[in-house]
């Protein structure tokens, strides 16, 4: 059906390191933000037309994008801003001499950037870095573009932000190559593990 077929692809572009989708390393300047979503309390979807009448949980996450034109959005947990899951899947990732830029708007990620970024060049002040446009406020720019979408399961938001960062990048490709590309180095999920994705916070 339609809805396999669909999360079949999504799932692959999780795995799409090759263009800049979910990096397994990020180098250089690091511009990071964060972005609340806002999930329903009683039937686990992303709603992104929020209806206040009823009872929300928000889930974390982090969006990064580093000088070479790769981009990672990770949820982090639920509630509030988790630093031990961001140097879990965040800083993990950063090379030794990566700095992490932010907009200060999130102290507790301004936080431990500036702790991490102590630790890698004690004089990175001296400097002004300015975050990346793509990433500044990106909180906004995901609730525009999944603003046509009446929600989606918690459990397959990890495959749709994919999707996001597909077209948020700089990188031009041809879909159909993409494809024949994705699909010959990592095949398609099963159908019947599409039903049993958890989201890992």
């Amino acid at each position: 059906t339609a809805f396999y077929w669909r999360h079949k692809i999504l799932n692959i572009l999780k795995s799409a390191h090759h263009y800049g989708i979910n990096p397994e390393k990020l180098s250089g300047n690091i511009s990071a933000d964060t972005i609340c979503f806002q999930e329903g309390a009683y039937n686990s979807t992303i709603n992104f037309k929020p209806d206040y009448y009823f009872q929300q949980k928000l889930i974390v996450a982090v969006a990064v994008r580093d000088c070479q034109d790769t981009m990672l959005i990770v949820p982090l947990s639920r509630h509030s801003f988790d630093k031990i899951q961001f140097k879990k899947k965040i800083i993990s990732r950063l090379d030794e001499k990566a700095l992490i830029i932010t907009n200060g708007w999130n102290r507790f990620l301004r936080a431990v950037s500036e702790r991490y970024n102590n630790k890698t060049n004690k004089r990175w002040k001296s400097r002004s870095r300015v975050i990346d446009d793509k990433i500044n406020h990106i909180g906004h720019k995901v609730s525009a573009w999944f603003c046509d979408f009446y929600g989606i399961a918690t459990k397959y938001l990890e495959n749709y932000l994919s999707y996001f960062i597909l077209f948020n990048l700089d990188y031009c490709f041809k879909s159909m190559d993409m494809s024949y590309s994705l699909v010959k180095c990592f095949g398609f999920i099963k159908t019947s593990s599409i039903k049993k994705t958890e989201l890992v916070l």
